[in-house]
This record gives structure tokens, C-alpha cells and sequence, in this order.
């Protein structure tokens, strides 16, 4: 069983969808298939451009080319619930993709040989000019051999033995580059001449096959009239026959189609009301948060109000202290220093007037502090009636948006459909041509047999 399903997975056909963001799950991506069947299985593969393609194959294989016409370089997603993005669809199969990996190996084999051929070139070079320059330096002459001194005659001959080890190095270069470059020359030529011989026997085994195939044609063509007639006769009636068949065939098939039609139709009115449900919930879950968030916002006012008056209630307490101790030592000082009234009240119409100062000025801020509040409170009211109403709108446009979706769907389904009906009566008038066409030839045959 192993063997006999590999022709068949090779040969499957499948979509090959690109340019869906990581944020998609699957439940998404198969979401976006449901108007053309559902989809039977996917499978991701990894992708060095996207990050991620998907494979998929679907219930209806019929489909895929629409899915490719309508979904292929269109942009998909509300951007509020589902991310927005460009997709991108082709139709393609494990042969199609093997075919395109060989490609490319043969596109980087050849690439590998370009830089095997420039590596060989440049190491040539290299090696014709380490030859060069290592004759170069052996027919220059040695100075430094003249100028040494006597008691160390073994020093010139030093420089003398590098060059020979070098030209001795660069003469082994070459004749190993020049021993690959002959082997490769020689390797090229067998394979042309191997590939020139499998030619020619292909040829010659072509022509004979050419010549065995005609002597055949020719011993059967005589047979083969006589057989033609019988034949003719016998076509005519299963040619009937099979019409018949073919539209009872033709009224089963469209009456499955329009059940195949309703169920689908039915699967799109469920999953319109799940969508309806789900967002539904999504809005009383927004209200809820949104009243919790401002219960919360209140209490955090009121608690905000409860220290505003501990706080006036505590300066209000140290004030009075500051009072009572003021006059307790205003009584002491009148008892003690009476011959200084005049500086005591002096002193009191200082106070008096700082008193005001301190008033007037607490009076000032809490004034300042509690227009901030409000300020800062119909703001707020203002933003949240500003985000209502673009939530409305956004609502509003999606609700727009839908109606136009299912009035333009409804236009194609009703153009198809037109369609579909003048193709079947394009299909009926010329099969009834076809048959008075073939009603006459038979008449025609029929009084060519009773002259004959």
C-alpha cells in the first residue's frame, strides 16, 4: 500500500496562501475559507520571508481557482477584531514544488561550477605570477653575498637556496593546476562523446520504431474500414443510449448541487449568527467594564473628596490651637507687661491682618483647586462622549460595510447564475445542431449504402 500512494501524493493538489501575519491563528485562517467550502486540512510551513505559509487543502478542490480570483492579492480583516492583511494564493503540488527545488539545484550547480572555473582561473594566475617573480629574483644579482665579512663565508649561501625551494614549489603549482585542467578536459570530452553515441542510438531506435509503425498502419487500414461500418452502426446506438444517460446523469447532478447549495447556504446563516452571538457578547462584556470602570472612578473622587475634608478639618483644629495659644499668651504678656499696651496692639493688628492674608489665600486655593476639579471632570466626560460616538460610527461603517459585502455577493450570485443559464442554452441549441447535423450524415450514409 506504501508504494501506490506515492504517485497519488505527489500528484495532489493543493493552495499555497503567503502573507497572513503571526497574530492569525488557525481558527482564523480557516474562517477566511469558509465561503468556499471549509477547509479539509492545513499545514504550516516555514518561510524565510513571511516567517510562516500555510498549506491547505479543501472540501470542494473544485473552488480553488475562484479562491485564487477573488482572494489572491485582496486584502482581508477589519483591523479592529482581526488584523488586516495583503494575502497571497497560488495553486500548486508536491510534483510542481519538486520540480521547482530541481531547478534550483541545477541553477546552484551551475553557479558552483561558474566559481570552481573562477577559482581555477584566478589560482593560475596566481601561480603564473609566483613564477614570474621568483625568475625575476634569480637573475637578479646577489650584493649582499660581496659584501659579507671573511670569517663567516657560509652566509651568502643562504639567499641562493630560497630561490630554488621557491621555483621548485611554483614548478609543482603548475603542473598539479595543469594535471587537474587536463583531467577536466578529458572528463568533458568523455561525456560529450557519451552523450553524442546516446543520441544517435536514440536517433536510429526512433526510426525504426517509425518504419515497424507505418507497415502496421498500412496492414491495418484495410481491416479497419470494414470494422468502421459495423462500428459506425453500433456508436449510433450507444451514442442514444449514453445521451440518456448522461441527462439523467445531468438532473442528478444539479439536484445535488442544489442540495450541496442549501447546505451551504445554511452553514453560512449559522456561522453569520455564531459571528452575531460572539459579538454581542464582546459588547456587553465592553458595557460592563466600562460601568465597573466608572464605579471605580467614582469611588476614587469620593475618597478623594473624604481627605480633601480631613485635611481642612485638620487645619481648621490647628488653627484653633494657634488661637487659644495666642491668647494665652497675650494674657500672660497684659499681666506681666502692661506699660507696653500700645506694642500688644500693634501687634494684634498685625496678627489680625495676617489672619485675613492666610484666609484669603486658602480661600484662593481651595477656589483654584476645586475649578481644576471640574475642569478635569468635564474633560473626562467630554473624551468619553467623543470615544462613544466614534464607537457608534466605527459600528456603524462595519454595519455599512456588511450590507455592501452581501449586496455585491448577491450581484455576482445572481450574474453567475445568468450566466449559468445562458450557457446551458448555448450547451442545448448546440447539441440539438449536433444532432440534426448527424440525423442528416446518417441519412446521407443510409442512401450512399442502398445505391452501393
Amino acid at each position: 500500500p506504501a508504494p501506490s500512494q506515492e504517485p497519488v501524493a505527489s500528484q495532489e493538489t493543493y493552495l499555497l496562501v503567503e502573507g497572513f501575519p503571526t497574530s492569525w491563528s488557525e481558527a482564523q485562517l480557516r474562517a477566511t475559507f469558509l465561503a468556499f467550502g471549509g477547509v479539509e486540512r492545513l499545514t504550516y510551513v516555514p518561510d524565510s520571508r513571511y516567517g510562516r505559509i500555510a498549506k491547505i487543502i479543501l472540501k470542494d478542490s473544485g473552488k480553488m481557482e475562484q479562491v485564487v480570483k477573488e482572494l489572491h492579492g485582496s486584502k482581508v480583516g477589519d483591523g479592529d477584531v482581526v488584523e488586516e492583511c495583503v494575502l497571497n494564493c497560488k495553486i500548486t503540488s508536491a510534483a510542481v514544488q519538486k520540480k521547482e527545488e530541481e531547478a534550483r539545484k541545477k541553477r546552484e550547480e551551475k553557479e558552483a561550477r561558474k566559481l570552481y572555473r573562477a577559482d581555477v582561473r584566478k589560482r593560475r594566475e596566481e601561480a603564473r605570477k609566483e613564477k614570474e617573480r621568483i625568475d625575476k629574483e634569480s637573475k637578479e644579482p646577489n650584493h649582499e653575498a660581496h659584501e659579507a665579512p671573511d670569517e663567516e663565508p657560509e652566509e651568502p649561501e643562504e639567499p641562493m637556496e630560497l630561490p630554488a625551494k621557491r621555483r621548485g614549489a611554483a614548478k609543482k603549482a603548475a603542473a598539479r593546476f595543469e594535471e587537474e585542467e587536463r583531467e577536466e578536459l578529458r572528463r568533458r570530452e568523455e561525456e560529450e562523446a557519451a552523450r553524442a553515441a546516446a543520441a544517435e542510438a536514440e536517433a536510429e531506435q526512433r526510426r525504426k520504431e517509425d518504419e515497424a509503425k507505418a507497415e502496421a498502419k498500412k496492414a491495418a487500414t484495410a481491416a479497419a474500414y470494414q470494422e468502421e461500418l459495423r462500428r459506425r452502426a453500433k456508436e449510433a446506438a450507444e451514442k442514444r443510449e449514453k445521451e440518456q444517460q448522461e441527462r439523467e446523469a445531468e438532473r442528478q447532478r444539479r439536484e445535488e448541487k442544489r442540495r450541496l447549495f442549501e447546505q451551504d447556504r445554511m452553514k453560512r446563516e449559522e456561522e453569520r449568527q455564531r459571528r452575531e452571538e460572539k459579538r454581542r457578547k464582546a459588547e456587553e462584556e465592553r458595557l460592563q467594564k466600562e460601568e465597573e470602570e466608572r464605579q471605580r472612578k467614582a469611588q476614587e473622587r469620593a475618597e478623594a473628596e473624604r481627605k480633601r475634608e480631613e485635611e481642612r478639618q485638620r487645619k481648621e483644629e490647628k488653627m484653633r490651637r494657634y488661637e487659644e495659644s495666642r491668647m494665652r499668651r497675650e494674657e500672660v504678656r497684659t499681666r506681666n507687661e502692661i506699660q507696653r499696651e500700645l506694642w500688644e496692639d500693634e501687634c494684634m493688628k498685625r496678627e489680625e491682618k495676617l489672619q485675613r492674608w492666610v484666609e484669603e489665600q486658602m480661600r484662593i486655593a481651595a477656589e483654584k483647586k476645586r475649578k481644576q476639579d471640574e475642569e478635569r471632570r468635564r474633560k473626562h466626560e467630554e473624551e468619553m462622549r467623543k470615544w462613544e460616538e466614534k464607537r457608534m460610527r466605527r459600528e456603524e461603517e462595519i454595519q455599512r460595510r456588511a450590507e455592501k459585502a452581501l449586496r455585491l455577493a448577491m450581484e455576482k450570485r445572481k450574474q453567475r447564475e445568468e450566466e449559468k443559464a445562458r450557457l446551458r442554452e448555448e450547451e442545448k441549441k448546440r447539441r440539438e445542431e449536433e444532432m440534426r447535423r448527424y440525423e442528416e450524415s446518417r441519412m446521407r450514409r443510409e442512401e450512399e449504402l442502398l445505391k452501393w
